[in-house]
């Protein structure tokens, strides 16, 4: 039996656990880390790839392999929906790494996770990663991701109406 009694700060403080723990498992390229993010049957939608999560790890460890430095910080985590074990998250999201030219690159955008509660604990069933704003220098491109819009037509939206 699952127990949805918890208070919800306490539920809010998990997601930012754990969206905190997936920031620095990108940032030490670790597989382990990542994989404990997310559900057993989670999928990502990250702009350049999209596919299952566990594909997700192995790609990002990967494609990150060759890269410098890298600093994921992320804030405003805001809780868009609940419904019993099911609840939609967006986070903001700023990238801070060594651009193509080897100067310092910005990324900025918005992680819209869908989570479930999986053997008590709150974990990522779906996220969709969305591009706001990068340097030229990135590498990253918005054409490559879903991109937000600051009036009803951003995703978060949608995202909102999932559960509630």
């Amino acid at each position: 039996m699952t127990d949805t009694t918890e208070p919800l700060g306490e539920t809010l403080a998990h997601m930012q656990q754990v969206v905190t723990s997936f920031c620095r498992g990108v940032d030490r390229h670790d597989a382990d880390i990542l994989a404990s993010c997310y559900t057993p049957d989670a999928t990502e939608n990250h702009g350049i790839y999209a596919g299952s999560a566990a594909g997700f790890v192995d790609w990002v460890v990967g494609f990150l392999a060759q890269a410098g430095f890298m600093q994921h910080a992320v804030s405003n985590l805001h809780l868009l929906g609940m419904s019993g074990d099911t609840a939609t998250t967006e986070t903001y999201y700023h990238v801070r790494c060594a651009g193509l030219d080897g100067e310092l690159a910005h990324v900025f955008g918005r992680y819209l996770d869908t989570w479930r509660r999986h053997d008590g604990r709150w974990l990522i069933a779906d996220r969709l990663c969305i591009l706001d704003w990068s340097s030229p220098n990135s590498g990253y491109s918005a054409a490559d991701f879903e991109n937000g819009a600051t009036d009803r037509t951003d995703p978060s939206y949608r995202f909102s109406q999932l559960v509630g």
